[in-house]
């Protein structure tokens, strides 16, 4: 027996419409090269210690540059 659809199920899988919030983050990762400025800057990051945790380079990276 197949599920019932709700109208919010509903509307979500037939609004295909990509917008400028789905289309960014993909377009920005063909133009930069992520891994390179990762390995560049890697040397000058603080290590994690006993404070508090670090966020991953690479989310910062992706925010400071964004």
């Amino acid at each position: 027996m197949s599920k019932l659809l709700s109208f919010t199920n509903f509307g979500q899988t037939v609004n295909k419409k990509l917008t400028r919030r789905k289309i960014f983050p993909t377009g920005i990762d063909n133009v930069m090269r992520w891994n390179t400025l990762e390995a560049a800057i890697t040397s000058f990051c603080p290590k994690p210690s006993n404070g508090g945790r670090h966020y991953p380079l690479s989310s910062i990276l992706r925010i400071y540059c964004l």
